[in-house]
């Protein structure tokens, strides 16, 4: 589900390359934005953890989504991963391949797409809860996540 901040940051920097102003929208820390941000604030193409760029995250948790989301509800890291994000035809695909390099086994129930603009701040733009999966230290697995601009499917 696209959260209301993503939806934001979607329209305004993205597809109507508007302005975002201060305070707008707000981080995965529950901060507002502190700085205006254009569209030029963001990579969206660019999947990784270079500056403005997309990345996908991993949680525990299994709250239902909603608009008013701002980060996962339960976050979990140690991953090495790669991936792509692409928008064609009215959808935001991203796709992560990930790499668990923790030393004890995890439950992935929750996916999330971050956005990191160029002054550092991330911003969850979607969230979705999915079927749990436990991942083993060592193992690798690959989830994709898309926000369709044209409706559901």
């Amino acid at each position: 589900m696209i959260t209301s901040f993503g939806a934001n940051i979607f329209c305004n920097a993205y597809i109507c390359k508007n302005n975002i102003a201060v305070g707008d929208v707000v981080d995965i820390e529950g901060n507002q934005n502190t700085s205006s941000m254009s569209n030029t604030a963001f990579n969206f193409k660019s999947y990784g953890s270079s500056s403005g760029s997309v990345k996908m995250v991993y949680g525990g948790g299994d709250t239902p989504e909603t608009a008013d989301d701002n980060a996962l509800a339960d976050p979990i890291g140690a991953f090495e991963y790669n991936g792509s994000a692409n928008y064609n035809n009215g959808k935001y695909v991203v796709t992560a391949t990930a790499t668990y390099t923790g030393s004890d086994p995890i439950t992935v129930k929750e996916i999330g797409i971050i956005v990191k603009q160029s002054g550092g701040q991330q911003f969850l733009v979607a969230r979705k809860v999915v079927p749990p999966r436990t991942v083993q230290p060592n193992e690798t697995f690959t989830y994709s996540m898309t926000v369709n601009f044209k409706g559901a499917e």
